[in-house]
């Protein structure tokens, strides 16, 4: 948020953030991990019951809604089309081809 730009240095701000996102994604990884490995958990079954958890959490945190996304560019790229074909399609490919090499 702005608040975290003013509070702190930018490169200290950086550095939070991307240690937060990496807690936030590993944990929930560790888990499925500890699930899948000592449980025996089927790696479909568990990764889907996560997917479960972290739809509910997130959910929760929303307050039981839906938060639209403000920014008219992420509109574009879902829908918007450069001769006819969707963005998305030409995205795919470039990926397709990127990951081919």
């Amino acid at each position: 948020t702005n608040m975290a730009g003013v509070a702190m240095p930018v490169p200290l701000a950086m550095m939070l953030g991307i240690l937060a996102a990496v807690i936030v994604a590993g944990v929930p990884g560790v888990i499925n991990g500890l699930l899948i490995s000592r449980l025996r958990i089927p790696p479909f079954i568990g990764t889907l019951g996560m997917f479960g958890v972290a739809r509910g959490a997130a959910f929760l945190l929303a307050g039981g809604t839906t938060v639209p996304v403000q920014n008219s560019w992420f509109a574009l790229l879902g829908n918007g089309r450069f001769y006819g074909v969707p963005y998305l399609v030409i995205i795919a490919a470039v990926f397709v081809v990127v990951m081919h090499y």
